[in-house]
């Protein structure tokens, strides 16, 4: 398997507590928008028994000239020391691999089931499917307990030149006077309230692992096929 050194060239907030990491794309490096990478760094500065490498999603799409990850700092030695890591700093990253990618058929209808960080791989997708000008039409269920939570927010509002709806909802909304979206966490109700064709649409669950569990107990019950739901599952490390 082909390894790629590459260089940190800024970093910056896109949530609370949580950092994007724009990387200089290595020539050669081929991803297709969804996938995931291996990431190493060159030493921890933290005790870790897991080692220097975890697997991170790719937040850009593959027609972006860097390579940009998204991650919410944790007390993981991993997390912490990539924060800490200066501009101008190296690490390793691995081939892409991952399953988490757009069909080649661009009539059928794409479900996002987001829950906060794990919004990465999906504005890699939505990225790269402006880029592309694609056909499909997109609708986005992100899940974040307070709006502080959610990373590219902003961006993941404005993706004009697609058949796209961002519906967004937060979980602990009290106090947020003037939230006009909606509020709860991600259920039937919802998706029956924004969605008309729901078993035929081909749905993207990702986020922590009981997030995904409950998304899929959800679309099991409103009788979506297995083969119509692809699975991304963060596990905050």
């Amino acid at each position: 398997m082909n390894t790629y050194s590459v260089r940190l060239k800024n970093k910056y907030e896109i949530a609370e507590r949580t950092l994007a990491f724009v990387f200089e794309k290595p020539k050669g490096f081929q991803f297709q928008a969804g996938q995931y990478t291996a990431m190493t760094l060159p030493k921890l500065d933290f005790a870790d028994a897991k080692g220097a490498t975890r697997v991170l999603s790719i937040a850009s799409a593959p027609s972006d000239d860097e390579l940009v990850f998204g991650a919410r700092i944790t007390e993981s030695a991993f997390k912490k020391t990539l924060a800490q890591m200066p501009v101008g700093g190296e690490v390793t990253i691995h081939e892409a691999t991952g399953h988490f990618v757009l069909p080649e058929d661009q009539t059928r209808e794409i479900v996002f089931l987001a829950g906060g960080i794990g919004i990465t791989p999906v504005r890699s997708i939505l990225r790269q499917a402006f880029a592309e000008k694609r056909n499909n039409p997109f609708v986005l269920f992100y899940s974040n307990r307070r709006p502080g939570d959610a990373s590219f927010c902003q961006e993941m509002q404005n993706f004009s030149g697609l058949n796209y709806r961002c519906i967004d909802t937060l979980t602990q909304n009290e106090g947020v006077c003037d939230w006009q979206e909606e509020s709860g966490y991600i259920c039937a109700a919802m998706l029956k309230k924004y969605l008309k064709e729901i078993p035929h649409a081909l749905y993207y669950i990702v986020g922590a692992t009981g997030f995904i569990q409950a998304m899929g107990k959800i679309l099991e019950e409103l009788g979506v096929p297995d083969t119509n739901i692809k699975k991304d599952p963060f596990t905050g490390l």
